[in-house]
């Protein structure tokens, strides 16, 4: 069955949560399967992976595993111990800005080799990636660019990773400057933001370093994050539905978590789908 649609744009805002974003999947779904038009994709970290995945077309059913492939224990598991011992001031070893504690490399690897040689304004779904500047610490929304190196960049968590070089700039998280980016998409006041927020949950035991500064990270993250929803919700133009996801007792590099993840999307669907049918519809009666 196909819905009527509002007559402004809908824009998808899909939050950092590392693999949690995953949550965010049985959303988009619902959404296609419906027929919502859906005129922009947004996303940051996790986020960004998914939107970039879904702005490519990619099956809904392949991206959980594609995920994984990005979100595992083995990403942080490999020293970059040249960086180190720079870090530490090692005679004759110097150091750079685009040092990091950990391996960079299968990383981004695995990004191009998900996402490929794509630049962002080539695709048919048109997408933007929320990244941070490192040299002026300022939040960017990219609408070009390559498309895997955005995504890395948008990932990581400086200086665990290696920064990344794009158009002379030096690039790293989104969730530096916003984990769920919602001032810069629209200044319409028809269109409709859905903005799938994942929350700082009870993070369970963190098994190394890299996770557990992963993880304390994401939750200083969400102090900033509740000042600019506040901002975003009274200055903005459009609406904003948000959907907020809570999945307590998962690291977000947890790829054995994936199948939890998606079933409490689900669930979340399930209680929410009657109240953001409403929301989309709503405008026709206006």
């Amino acid at each position: 069955m196909e819905w009527p649609h509002r007559p402004g744009k809908i824009h998808v805002v899909i939050g950092d949560g590392g693999l949690k974003s995953l949550a965010a999947i049985p959303f988009l779904e619902f959404l296609y399967s419906r027929d919502v038009q859906i005129h922009s994709l947004v996303g940051c970290g996790g986020g960004a992976l998914i939107a970039a995945l879904v702005a490519k077309e990619t099956p809904f059913k392949e991206i959980p595993g594609l995920i994984s492939q990005v979100y595992n224990y083995d990403m942080i598991s490999h020293p970059d111990y040249m960086s180190i011992f720079a870090l530490l001031k090692v005679p004759f070893f110097s150091y750079s800005p685009t040092d990091s504690l950990l391996q960079s490399e299968k990383l981004e690897k695995t990004c191009r080799d998900i996402l490929g040689d794509v630049e962002i304004k080539d695709l048919k779904h048109p997408l933007r990636i929320q990244v941070t500047n490192l040299q002026t610490a300022t939040g960017c929304l990219l609408d070009e660019g390559p498309l895997a190196e955005t995504v890395y960049a948008s990932i990581i968590p400086y200086p665990l990773f290696s920064p990344k070089s794009i158009n002379d700039q030096l690039y790293v998280g989104g969730a530096y400057s916003s984990t769920l980016p919602l001032i810069s998409i629209s200044r319409r006041p028809e269109d409709l933001i859905i903005a799938i927020n994942i929350l700082r949950a009870k993070e369970r035991q963190e098994n190394n370093f890299a996770e557990f500064f992963s993880n304390s990270l994401l939750r200083s993250f969400s102090v900033a994050q509740l000042a600019q929803r506040t901002i975003a919700v009274d200055y903005i133009a459009p609406e904003i539905y948000f959907v907020n996801l809570q999945i307590d007792g998962i690291s977000i590099w947890d790829s054995t978590k994936t199948d939890r993840v998606l079933s409490e999307g689900k669930e979340a669907l399930n209680m929410q789908r009657r109240a953001l049918m409403k929301v989309i519809r709503s405008s026709e009666k206006e």
